[in-house]
Parts: C-alpha cells; structure tokens; sequence
C-alpha cells in the first residue's frame, strides 16, 4: 500500500520573519482522503506546495511508500503526488491540448476517450473540446485542471479549495467524481477546504490546523462531535472563543 508521509519541522514566511509551521508530521494511505482544517494564515496552502516540491522546507522531510523525494526526479514525484491549485493555470490552446498536455510531457497515451467521459461528468460535456482554454471561467478552469491531473492516475491528489469558485451542484458532482476515484483507484487524497460541511461528507479525518501545527488528528465524525482542543471547539462555534489561533494570515489558507 502505497503511502505518503511527512515530518517538517519548520517552514517560515516572509523571508523568515514568521513561522507558517512547524512540527507538521503525520500520513495519508492509499485510497483515504484527509481533508485540512484551520483558520487563514496557517500555511496549509503552502504545506501542500511543500508536499509537491513545489516549494522547500527549510527542514524536515518527505515520503512516498518509504522512499524520500530527495532521491527521486521532481516530475516523476509530481506524476505520482500530483498538486491541483486554487488558481489553476492554463495552458495556451485548447481544451483538447490541455488536456493532452500532461501526457505528451510524462510520455504517456492520452486517453482521450476517459478525458472526455470524466469532463462530462465533471459538468463540462457542453464544452467544445477546441475552445480557447484561456475563455473558460474559473469554475470552469479549476474543473479542467482537476481533469488534467486525474488523467496521470497519480498515487496521491494534493487539492488546495478546487470547488472555491463552483456553485453548491457542481461542488457536490466533483465530490461524487473524486469519491468514486478514490474507489476506483486506490488514490490518497488531501484536500484544503473552508467548506465544514463538505469536509465531513468527503473525508475520512481532519487534520485540524492551529498555532501554525497540526493540533489536532482526528477521525471525522470525532473531530466534529468532539474536538480534543479549544482551538478546535471555538473553530466549529462549540466553545468560547479562544481568540483567532492562526494570526495574522500570510495567505488565504
């Protein structure tokens, strides 16, 4: 079984006037989806762009199955740890050229046949495959670029808040996409996401952000009946307020 692991010690922001966080261990197995927790300013978004190499820690380490990132090509571990942003970027083209895209670089078929069956399932079967991508709105991009990722069949999916700029519908069928991923494939997932509501439908545990750490590591259905921390009870509005624990935000997530 494949699995994804971490110990990152520190990661510091703004030329390293403040820590994002710090002693941030934990795993993900295959086929389980953690989905992260936490007030702004927490460094989730920059852990996860940790995780795909996209960015470094200044220490600590990285883990797939045992296996450190260190000793393996940084395109060969993002095939395998695949990172889907907020803020997808498209490629100049088309639709059809963005989606073929990953595969050309990997050296892989594009399975042209899948793109286009799992873009209907995503809400996107009305798009014309030879539309400019660039035209798409963001919704329509962030799905786009989940595709793209999908197509790689990566052992893990890093997404960082893909269903910000969709409606409550199309939230709801990328859910129902990714659910059935994860069963089809095996794959292992962390997910970003300030939607408490879709947190307890599509994971399995929390990982609950506070004090630039992971505080809490939690089944769902505990994490949300029964928080350990008063961090954690004054996040779901169960406890008095304890004060904002994640500061001042350096980032959105």
């Amino acid at each position: 079984m494949d699995r994804l692991a971490k110990s990152l010690p520190a990661k510091k922001a703004d030329g390293g006037r403040r820590m994002l966080f710090q002693e941030v261990s934990g795993s993900i197995s295959s086929g389980e989806t953690v989905v992260v927790l936490g007030r702004s300013g927490q460094g989730k978004s920059t852990l996860l762009r940790v995780l795909s190499l996209l960015e470094q820690a200044d220490s600590g380490s990285v883990e797939l199955d045992g296996k450190s990132c260190a000793d393996m090509e940084p395109r060969l571990w993002r095939r395998q740890v695949a990172y889907v942003s907020q803020t997808p970027v498209m490629l100049p083209g088309s639709v059809d050229s963005n989606l073929a895209a990953p595969s050309a670089l990997n050296g892989l078929p594009f399975e042209r046949e899948q793109a286009y069956a799992l873009l209907d399932e995503a809400g996107l079967g009305s798009i014309d495959p030879g539309k400019d991508a660039s035209e798409l709105s963001g919704g329509e991009k962030q799905r786009l670029s989940l595709i793209r990722s999908l197509l790689l069949k990566p052992h893990f999916l890093l997404l960082d808040e893909i269903t910000a700029s969709l409606d409550p519908g199309s939230a709801l069928s990328i859910e129902k996409l990714l659910s059935r991923w994860r069963s089809e494939h095996g794959t292992g997932m962390l997910w970003i996401s300030h939607d408490q509501e879709q947190a307890a439908r599509a994971s399995s545990r929390i990982w609950f952000m506070a004090g630039n750490m992971i505080l809490e590591d939690a089944d769902t259905g505990r994490f949300f009946s029964r928080p350990a921390t008063p961090e954690g009870l004054a996040f779901l509005g169960k406890g008095p307020s304890s004060g904002d624990p994640g500061g001042s935000g350096a980032e959105e997530s």
